[in-house]
């Protein structure tokens, strides 16, 4: 498959467009998880940058999250999201990655935990990406305006007292694992990780922080595994935190 749709997810992904876009989301719907209307706007921004080139992104296409199609040449790139916070990353996932191998079992069998949802679609796209959402320092006496209670707010507030808000301890807590995981899937599909991406989406008293990961598989061979490309993990993690 030709290698030129990674630079356009990518450029697409990190564009100012994008995140203004990421920005309006957070504004309007900022106690639900928005992996559907991030892969939408998604859609929006790689279709009007790109459509002039006879490239156009469909979504729920073939079973997949989003179809990326060159009109002319009628190649295919399937492209999966997957949209967790911090908290699912330093806890579910943490604790059920340690054994990739048991991991795998679990998929086969059907099994459907987070770390397992975030596997099975990688094996099922050209392109994987990864929302990871940091809301560290939401302050406990928060709510939306109403009065409303903000959901997630628990889980966020467990990770907080146990490591400071926004130190760096709080950040390896997530990183350290979701850098792992994401290296080990890398490895068994041979694979690119990409450099992340971080957009600053909300700020205090609803911060929010959208890391975008993407794992590149559209040159794999079909092999079980191979030679995963992927940055330092510690520069890839020091960045990060």
């Amino acid at each position: 498959m030709s290698g030129k749709y990674a630079e356009k997810i990518k450029s697409a992904l990190a564009s100012e467009e994008y995140r203004n876009r990421l920005m309006r989301i957070h504004f309007y719907y900022q106690n639900v998880k928005n992996e559907a209307r991030y892969r939408d706007a998604f859609l929006e921004q790689f279709n009007e940058t790109y459509g002039h080139e006879n490239l156009r992104a469909y979504a729920e296409v073939d079973k997949v999250d989003l179809l990326i199609v060159d009109i002319e040449s009628k190649e295919r790139v399937k492209v999966e999201f997957k949209y967790q916070y911090t908290f699912d990353m330093a806890r579910r996932v943490s604790s059920t990655m340690q054994d990739f191998d048991q991991l795998l079992t679990r998929v086969a069998t059907g099994r459907r935990g987070d770390a397992e949802r975030i596997l099975a679609d990688c094996d099922e796209c050209d392109f994987f990406v990864l929302f990871v959402q940091d809301r560290t320092g939401q302050g406990s006496q928060h709510t939306l305006p109403g009065e409303i209670e903000i959901n997630f707010k628990h889980e966020q507030l467990k990770l907080d007292r146990e490591f400071s808000p926004r130190s760096a301890e709080n950040k390896i807590a997530w990183i350290v694992p979701t850098v792992d995981f994401l290296s080990q899937i890398c490895e068994r599909r041979a694979g690119v990780e990409m450099e992340p991406i971080i957009h600053e989406i909300g700020h205090a008293p609803f911060p929010l922080t959208s890391h975008i990961f993407v794992l590149d598989f559209s040159d794999n061979d079909g092999s079980d595994a191979g030679t995963c490309v992927v940055p330092s993990q510690s520069a890839h993690i020091q960045r990060l935190v």
